[in-house]
């Protein structure tokens, strides 16, 4: 990320695509004249119409009992089954796979009295309904399931009328990475569940009227609607009315939420606890007993209809293998993905990410890039890092991936850095900072070190709800004298008075001793690699320090 002596901070948080929800598609169509090329007259001289028959064309009668729509959908049905998913009902209705999956979409929300048929209210918004279909693949890239869902177009619901709130709180990925490193240290088992059609569990406080879902119009009733009682997805306020009654249903059996992360859940039995994290409808549940967290899948397989899927393997996106002395995590299948949607799967690989020499500036006179496919990848690129740290300044290679190995994670340790005027535009610098527990990554100068004391204090603090107690002071470790200077005495701020009051949040917590600041060379400052690209020496001993293995043979033997 960039900052400026007087810029604000930009986030350094990923942006989720769906984040609980599903994007509606655009439709697409054809047009029936291509528009005129650059080089094409418009004005004079154009050719003289061309003259048709008047006389009707007929096929030969030899065609007379062949179904073109027939023709046509099963082509598209023929297309759908390499692994494609159809974009509507009608490509989809022909195909027995997606005709069952539509339907065990369907049972559930007549089984949970999600909505009832209601004769059309006249003052009232209809919703619409789409369905979305998805081909669900493992890790391996194998066909697990097809997914067929109703989605509601929430695009048409007003503020005020048809919903209030709508935000509900998900685990941030490197929570989740804090609860693998746990589990890796303490020798504990990951587990994951998913709950069935998790969105029809919440209940609505507005009134919303929604069409009948194309396939399944009652017969006799067609110009009825249905009200909602219960959360569709798509609708605005599903995410939240879902959380809330996740929420409860964990508070009623005893759990507390955690206040640094209120996606977290702990709660004590005894001298064992057992903590959950919630990302929408997947549940990630760790804990000091198996006996507990058997306990937990059983409860709460009565409320609601669960998927148990075992030992987390697939969590995202991200590939997890847990073995008897440690837990990897990669991307994989997920980077393999991306190389092949940009149509560079079969690109030659090279020994580092960015050439060291390159240097980057705004491009002047450049044809237009198309924003949406670039937007989207570089998201995408960006996704890779949660197991890739190596590649936070350019992304590159495909096997490495980040080992949590056995240890007592009492203590986090943090290392920030920062490329001074690095960017030949505007003069601004990147910076960036990772942390360990211990030595185990969980994921510039004075102001990197004090938005890096921002993410030190709320790791700390996290870790500390989650184990239930207390944690060393975080050690923060920085390679420039001077700011450590700036962070410890007070003289120096005569000389830095422009800084905004805000940067000086890192001399609070050193003060309340919350923080430790150490300085470090730079031949030991791993965060230097999220910082600038680096030559092949230097950045393999920079990946190296920052924990980073290739462990495609470790996953091999």
């Amino acid at each position: 990320m960039k900052q400026g002596s007087g810029a604000d901070e930009a986030s350094g948080g990923i942006t989720n695509e769906a984040n609980g929800g599903i994007t509606n598609e655009a439709s697409g169509g054809i047009n029936s004249q291509p528009p005129p090329t650059s080089n094409e007259s418009i004005e004079s001289h154009e050719a003289p119409p061309i003259r048709r028959s008047n006389c009707n064309s007929q096929l030969p009668r030899r065609y007379d009992d062949f179904d073109m729509n027939f023709y046509v959908e099963n082509t598209h049905l023929l297309l759908s089954l390499n692994d494609d998913e159809p974009s509507s009902y009608h490509e989809a209705k022909n195909n027995p796979m997606w005709v069952k999956a539509m339907k065990e979409e369907i049972d559930p929300i007549e089984k949970n009295g999600t909505w009832k048929l209601v004769t059309r209210p006249s003052n009232a918004t209809i919703i619409g309904l789409k369905w979305v279909f998805k081909v669900k693949k493992d890790a391996n890239g194998s066909i697990s399931r097809y997914k067929a869902r109703i989605v509601a177009k929430g695009y048409l619901q007003q503020p005020g009328i048809d919903f209030e709130e709508v935000f509900a709180p998900v685990a941030r990925i490197e929570t989740v990475r804090i609860l693998i490193a746990l589990a890796a240290a303490k020798g504990w088992e990951l587990h994951h569940l998913d709950v069935k059609s998790a969105f029809l569990h919440g209940e609505l406080q507005e009134q919303v009227y929604v069409h009948q879902p194309e396939g399944f119009v009652k017969k006799g009733h067609e110009d009825s609607v249905y009200k909602v009682v219960k959360a569709l997805y798509g609708l605005r306020q599903a995410p939240r009315t879902w959380n809330m009654k996740l929420d409860g249903i964990l508070k009623d059996m005893k759990f507390q939420r955690c206040i640094q992360e209120q996606a977290v859940y702990r709660r004590s039995i005894g001298a064992d606890f057992i903590i959950v994290g919630v990302y929408v409808d997947d549940l990630d549940v760790t804990g000091t007993s198996l006996n507990i967290i058997s306990k937990f899948k059983e409860a709460m397989s009565t409320k609601f209809d669960m998927t148990d899927l075992g030992v987390l393997t697939y969590y995202l996106g991200i590939e997890v293998y847990q073995r008897n002395e440690d837990i990897i995590i990669t991307q994989t299948g997920y980077a393999k993905k991306v190389l092949k949607d940009a149509g560079m799967f079969d690109c030659n690989p090279t020994l580092v990410p960015m050439d060291p020499n390159v240097k980057f500036s705004k491009g002047e006179g450049e044809e237009d890039t198309e924003v949406t496919e670039y937007r989207s990848l570089v998201g995408r690129l960006r996704y890779l890092l949660h197991s890739r740290p190596d590649l936070s300044y350019a992304v590159g290679t495909l096997g490495y991936g980040i080992r949590y190995a056995r240890g007592e994670p009492t203590k986090l340790v943090g290392y920030c850095d920062s490329s001074h005027n690095i960017d030949i535009d505007d003069g601004r610098s990147t910076t960036d900072h990772i942390f360990y527990l211990e030595n185990l990554p969980s994921l510039v100068e004075y102001m990197a070190a004090s938005s890096a004391s921002c993410q030190a204090v709320w790791l700390h603090d996290l870790l500390v709800e989650i184990i239930g107690s207390e944690v060393q002071s975080v050690t923060l470790k920085i390679d420039n004298t001077l700011a450590i200077a700036l962070v410890k005495n007070p003289v120096f701020h005569g000389r830095s008075k422009h800084i905004k009051s805000r940067y000086h949040y890192i001399q609070e917590r050193v003060e309340a001793k919350e923080i430790v600041v150490e300085h470090i060379s730079g031949k030991e400052q791993c965060a230097d690699i999220l910082t600038k690209s680096l030559a092949k020496v230097k950045f393999n001993e920079m990946r190296k320090l920052l924990g980073m293995d290739d462990l495609q043979a470790a996953l091999r033997n």
